[in-house]
């Protein structure tokens, strides 16, 4: 099976063991790749793939876009799989099946900027278990982590969700640019897991709510404070070569 991309959208089959976002940033960085163009591995067992973009807003305005695939991602699921899988999200990268993570998404930006004053790119990458590598017998041992297998999605394949991911993900940044982040907010803030545990560092923080930009409001140390996504996103491509 071969995805079907929008038009809009390139896609680039990658061997088996190759790194999507690596793939994309080291292109991206040489001009080899460009807006649209999204890098994936067939892998049955997992969604792994990056998108290259090329945002026309400010660092921090650019990094809606994690979120912007977050909900999209969810979107997509919910298109396809059983309506008894919720999809909800722990700030700020984190996907989740049932409560249990299931997924990421993060971000490279170009260290340069455009004579515009834009990152001269942004790649999203996002990483979903759909199988587990060994089947288990009893799922609900791993309560931590999960798959779309393990949730009762056993008919759904990488490529199945990468289809209706990209398709969404497409809708998603059409409606951010015509009406803005609100939007995208408003879902995501919806699917937010209530009072979950955020690491900064080596301090625990608990989740309070979100911003109109999508920072998050903590409670650590006995105070209050506001986290921006930029503080705590790794999107130095040097944070992706492990």
């Amino acid at each position: 099976m071969t995805p079907q991309f929008p038009p809009l959208i390139t896609g680039h089959a990658l061997k088996s063991g190759q790194s999507p976002v690596r793939k994309a940033a080291a292109g991206a960085a040489k001009n080899k790749y460009g807006a649209g163009d999204l890098l994936w591995v067939n892998d049955p067992d997992t969604l792994d793939y990056a998108i290259v973009l090329e945002p026309e807003v400010a660092r921090e305005a650019s990094l809606q876009m994690v979120f912007t695939q977050m909900v999209a991602l969810g979107d997509a699921i919910g298109a396809i799989a059983p309506p008894e899988v919720p999809i909800t999200y722990r700030w700020p990268d984190t996907v989740l099946a049932n409560g249990a993570t299931i997924g990421h998404v993060s971000a490279v930006l170009a260290d340069e900027d455009t004579p515009e004053g834009f990152p001269a790119y942004l790649v999203i990458a996002t990483h979903l278990a759909i199988r587990p590598k060994i089947v288990r017998h009893d799922p609900g041992l791993t309560r931590d982590s999960t798959t779309l297998w393990d949730e009762g999605c056993g008919e759904l394949d990488a490529l199945m969700v990468l289809d209706s991911t990209a398709r969404h993900f497409l809708n998603w940044v059409h409606t951010w640019e015509e009406d803005g982040f609100k939007p995208v907010l408003a879902l995501l803030d919806g699917r937010m897991t209530p009072g979950h545990t955020i690491m900064l560092g080596d301090e625990e923080a608990v989740y309070l709510g979100l911003d109109e930009a999508g920072n998050a409001l903590v409670k650590a140390a006995g105070s209050t404070r506001l986290i921006t996504a930029q503080a705590v996103l790794k999107t130095s491509i040097r944070n992706h070569l492990s």
